[in-house]
């Protein structure tokens, strides 16, 4: 269960719920993220008026019945009609008896109910994802689902067609129910050197907040888990999660985890030593590679800087050296200077490991 699959899940819905930022950027609704941090996922129906009052027709995840009333005051800004037109731009042409707009008669709601003072049954409901409850739902029309997305930017997050059924988004919120549950089981493992192995088949899961889960609660699990992390780091196949190991790994405190991020800092000067002095001018950004060249350099960068970064955070003096020389060679050639980030942050941690 550490892997999942996107299969039927549109591009613009299954990615991380942290896009680069744009000053434009309007929230979209996110299947994955938004199934992954509700507490509660219901069918409901609004009836004839929108007025953020529904009416539950099945439960997907919880403890709401079928006729269970909710009062969620978010929903009625859709009662204006323009509010909930479908924007069919993405289509080369609307599909045969496509709406026009989404009406309210079947909704999917994703919802955390927060608990307040007073009991269990004190509390009140909140949108699952951050962006609010216009992106913690998606309407069913004939079976096909809508919900608001930014695809494109600038521009609005208005209603679009998704590329699911109701019946794939439901098996979908299924499966991210068990990986949370399993997850949840490897996260309590008691011993923490277990707890790490345990930990191992979230690590590359295709479910960001899985993901990152995981990797938080590895780094929980302390000096124990070094093994753990030394299999990782030497497993070439999960170079593009080597950059979140390390991150993991800058968290472990004690100084055996203060030499191995030492340790792998020197492991990344060799490599920049053997590769900065023949790259061109403005590598970062392609010039003159293939793109898979670039994405090796960039996700060895991520690695170096992470050490560099968890030597700094704990405050592990023994890897003063280490980043000296690191700081040293970078500086010493133009190319590798143009990503000021890399001496600006090893010039900090020295700074502060020397005090």
């Amino acid at each position: 269960m550490g892997r999942l699959i996107r299969a039927g899940l549109p591009l613009l819905v299954w990615a991380a719920w942290a896009p680069p930022a744009f000053a434009a950027e309007r929230p979209s609704f996110y299947l994955d993220h938004s199934g992954w941090h509700a507490t509660h996922i219901v069918v409901v129906t609004e009836g004839k008026k929108i007025d953020g009052k529904v009416r539950v027709l099945e439960t997907w995840r919880g403890d709401l019945r079928p006729g269970d009333r909710l009062d969620l005051p978010d929903l009625a800004a859709f009662a204006p009609l323009q509010s909930r037109a479908i924007n069919t731009l993405l289509a080369a042409k609307p599909a045969p008896g496509q709406p026009q707009h989404v009406t309210g008669d079947r909704m999917v709601l994703f919802l955390r109910w927060k608990a307040a003072a007073g009991g269990p049954a004190k509390g009140s409901w909140t949108a699952a994802s951050g962006g609010g409850m216009r992106v913690s739902l998606a309407w069913v029309e004939g079976g096909q689902t809508y919900a608001c997305v930014q695809w494109k930017n600038p521009g609005p997050n208005d209603p679009i067609p998704l590329d699911m059924s109701e019946q794939k988004m439901r098996e979908r919120v299924l499966e991210l129910g068990r990986l949370r549950a399993d997850l949840g089981r490897a996260a309590a493992v008691p011993d923490p050197a277990k707890r790490a192995v345990a930990l191992c088949p979230f690590l590359d899961s295709d479910v960001y907040d899985a993901r990152r889960a995981a990797f938080q609660s590895l780094g929980e699990c302390g000096e124990p888990a070094l093994p753990t992390f030394r299999k990782l780091l030497g497993d070439s196949s999960l170079g593009r999660r080597h950059a979140e190991v390390v991150e993991a790994l800058g968290k472990v405190r004690g100084r055996q985890a203060g030499r191995e991020l030492a340790v792998l800092l020197g492991r990344e000067l060799v490599f920049w030593q053997r590769e900065g002095p023949r790259l061109p001018r403005g590598w970062w950004n392609g010039g003159g590679l293939k793109w898979a060249e670039v994405e090796r350099l960039r996700d060895h960068y991520s690695v170096a800087l992470g050490a560099v970064r968890g030597l700094g955070e704990g405050g592990h003096r023994e890897g003063r050296q280490a980043v000296r020389e690191f700081r040293y060679f970078w500086q010493s050639l133009a190319q590798l200077r143009e990503i000021g980030q890399m001496g600006e942050e090893c010039g900090r941690v020295v700074a502060k490991l020397e005090k």
